[in-house]
């Protein structure tokens, strides 16, 4: 008795057919998951950038001030294009010439990042000691398909600490300090 060493053309087609459908159910989950690591590797930038600008103005016991970053490292509105910490010695909120730059950072984001606070400020400042110049706020994270879903939130209070916005209500997205929800 002769024994086969090959696949017959039907176990060919069978096999190519199980493999395109697990192929298309798989791809929407897998754009997800980009998306979902996206939002989180924006929001962590942010929290370090917000980290180092307070832990430099404890250790240097200066002011300094976290914005939006803009072109000739200026202090911009748009908070998306990235961010510049520097020493704010005269405490007004944008880089002045003799003020220096302690850090750029650049966000890989392709959605929105905005800012809000209490004195609708574009900027955050943290003074010596660690605490934000009466700027308790929210960074809000939405990718470009503004599914709030997919959204993520970084609340600062007025002692300069950062901690995540959660979902409390168990509908998928996040909420504001106040409790509302995002919306994208």
């Amino acid at each position: 008795m002769k024994h086969s060493q090959g696949l017959t053309l039907i176990n060919l087609l069978i096999s190519l057919s199980i493999i395109s459908i697990l192929t298309f159910l798989v791809i929407p989950g897998f754009g997800n998951i980009l998306s979902r690591n996206q939002s989180t590797l924006t929001i962590n930038t942010i929290n370090s950038a917000v980290n180092f600008a307070r832990s430099s103005a404890i250790l240097g016991t200066k002011h300094i001030t976290l914005c939006p970053k803009a072109p000739l490292e200026t202090c911009g509105k748009d908070w998306s294009a990235g961010l510049t910490v520097f020493h704010d010695e005269n405490q007004n909120g944008t880089l002045d010439e003799e003020e220096s730059v302690l850090r750029t950072i650049e966000l890989m984001a392709s959605g929105t990042v905005k800012w809000s606070s209490f004195g609708a400020n574009t900027y955050l400042t943290f003074t010596p000691i660690g605490f934000t110049k009466s700027q308790n706020g929210t960074f809000i994270y939405c990718p470009t398909n503004k599914d709030a879903t997919l959204a993520k939130v970084l609340i600062i209070n007025r002692q300069g600490r950062a901690r995540p916005g959660m979902d409390v209500n168990k509908n998928r997205i996040p909420e504001r300090a106040n409790g509302d929800d995002v919306e994208c």
